[in-house]
């Protein structure tokens, strides 16, 4: 596949480019968007990451979490919902941010900073008086 001749050559756009192109043009398979969020974390794109992930936990769940749990594993992507939550956090995205940590806590329910960062996303999102 050439996406992954791409990967082993660090050109990791492009790679993320051909595996969109694989993605769009049929219905997308669960391990075509693990290895596209595998890309967007090796190119420093979290939030993309992120959003793989959910579509790919949305589109198959349990296949979805035992690709992510082999790589890049439940701590490394624990890591990355935070760093997103984080992100919508200092957004004002919550309801955003409450989907990350939502998706975040399947992989450790017991996270405590994803609980601490869901409920206030949670208050966020109740809150009627805020302005996004």
């Amino acid at each position: 596949m050439r996406s992954k001749c791409f990967e082993r050559l660090s050109r990791f756009q492009e790679a993320i480019e051909d595996m969109t192109s694989v993605i769009t043009s049929g219905v997308p398979i669960v391990g075509d968007l693990v290895a596209r969020a595998n890309l967007h974390l090796l190119n420093d794109n979290f939030y993309s990451a992120c959003l793989d992930f959910i579509v790919a936990m949305d589109t198959q769940e349990v296949t979805a979490m035992t690709l992510i749990s082999s790589y890049p594993g439940k701590e490394a992507v624990v890591k990355v919902f935070l760093k997103a939550a984080v992100a919508d956090l200092n957004r004002k995205k919550f309801s955003d941010g409450l989907t990350v940590c939502t998706y975040g806590l399947k992989f450790d329910p017991n996270n405590v900073e994803l609980k601490t960062l869901k409920r206030k996303f949670e208050f966020g999102v109740s809150n009627k008086c805020f302005i996004q």
